[in-house]
């Protein structure tokens, strides 16, 4: 199989998809108003995932190897630690 977790009508969905922000371009570059709003708008959605992406993946690295030299299994189990509270409580209804 070429790609076997898309259906063939999720495809054409993307496809289609696509196909309507082709033609806004289109338009776009024809001197539509609306066009070239929505054209703008759609871009800087797509540049802002991009950018999120992007910082993503260059403080990842620093992430995994600072949690590698301190020798966390999980961060989660580092950030709460399963302990209880001085007076005794086990909850936040108290006791039983």
């Amino acid at each position: 199989m070429l790609l076997p977790r898309f259906s063939l009508g999720r495809m054409f969905l993307i496809m289609t998809v696509l196909a309507v922000c082709a033609l806004i371009a289109k338009l776009a570059v024809d001197g539509k108003p609306w066009a070239i709003g929505a054209s703008v708008a759609l871009g800087s959605v797509v540049v802002t995932f991009l950018v999120h992406a992007l910082l993503f993946l260059l403080i990842w690295p620093f992430t995994e190897s600072r949690r590698r030299r301190q020798g966390v299994e999980h961060p989660q189990a580092a950030a709460f630690p399963e302990t209880t509270p001085p007076d005794g409580s086990v909850g936040p209804m108290g006791p039983g």
